[in-house]
């Protein structure tokens, strides 16, 4: 959870990076390649809202080393093998 002072408004990169535990210049890599948190361009700077900061860290939610986020859990498939079986 973000905490109280940071969840009001929208947060820089440095506020947002501390948030994530992350450098500031991962969070430009990222944001250069097109990955990482969903993030607003007000003029020339950048701002990140709290939601989306919390969104992407639920997204990142895995359930071992090899899951990659992209489709069912095993268990999921094991269920619907299961119900089908």
């Amino acid at each position: 959870m973000i905490p109280y002072s940071f969840s009001v408004g929208l947060l820089d990169e440095t506020k947002a990076a501390r948030v994530l535990g992350l450098s500031v210049k991962t969070l430009r890599r990222w944001r250069w390649a097109g990955k990482g948190p969903a993030f607003r361009k007000l003029g020339r700077a950048v701002r990140y809202a709290s939601n989306d900061l919390e969104a992407f860290i639920a997204s990142a939610l895995r359930t071992s080393t090899s899951d990659t986020g992209g489709g069912l859990c095993v268990s999921e498939i094991r269920g619907r093998t299961a119900e089908t079986g």
